[in-house]
């Protein structure tokens, strides 16, 4: 297929989606951080019960940068010249 230089059809709607989706995550107000968060609490205590050192903030973290790589991936392709 011969690149033209230009994103594929999909790439921008689909970085549309992805910045709407990423907008309502981040911006819009959480009730209690204790309520929110309890399923990844959980989640950290069951793998930490099988001998992985796993913490919350390091969860937290992980989770952080993993949200923003499909931004890096999409954005990527859409400045390509």
């Amino acid at each position: 297929m011969p690149t033209t230089g230009r994103a594929p059809l999909v790439v921008r709607p689909l970085l549309a989606v992805y910045l709407l989706g990423l907008a309502v995550i981040t911006l819009m107000p959480e009730p209690d951080d204790s309520s929110a968060f309890g399923w990844v609490r959980r989640a950290v205590a069951a793998v930490a019960a099988h001998g992985v050192p796993l913490t919350f903030p390091v969860a937290e973290a992980t989770g952080n940068v993993l949200l923003f790589v499909p931004f890096g991936l999409l954005w990527g392709i859409v400045a390509r010249p």
